[in-house]
């Protein structure tokens, strides 16, 4: 056999050695959930899950407009207070982390 075979085939099997190594991980885990779930039937409460967003999820002004419901000025005056904070791509453009904006909505609502 050529050098390259022998590496090759000590790289599979350790490649496979790791596989069935995550394999048994795997199962203690689902045990493990599986004996939460369990536990915890009785003590259901369903709580909505929030998507999570990226901070590098970026939002042009259109989008932002429409998300929030509100006019170019309105946005120019949230800006202004500070609770927003454009990122600034060049001169002409601007963008928005989508990840703020949800957090403005949250902390809007909680307000109102």
């Amino acid at each position: 056999m050529s050098m390259e075979i022998k590496i090759f085939q000590l790289a599979l099997n350790k490649l496979m050695e790791e596989v069935e190594l995550l394999k048994s991980q795997n199962a203690e885990l689902k045990k493990q959930f599986d004996d939460f779930e369990v536990q915890n039937k009785s003590n259901t409460v369903t709580v909505p899950v929030e998507p999570t967003v990226s901070e590098t999820v970026l939002l042009d002004t259109k989008d932002v407009l429409r998300i929030l419901g509100v006019c170019y000025n309105t946005l120019q005056k949230i800006v202004a207070k500070g609770l927003l904070i454009p990122i600034k791509i060049n001169q002409r453009r601007v963008r928005y982390s989508k990840m703020r904006i949800l957090e403005y909505l949250r902390m809007k609502h909680q307000t109102a």
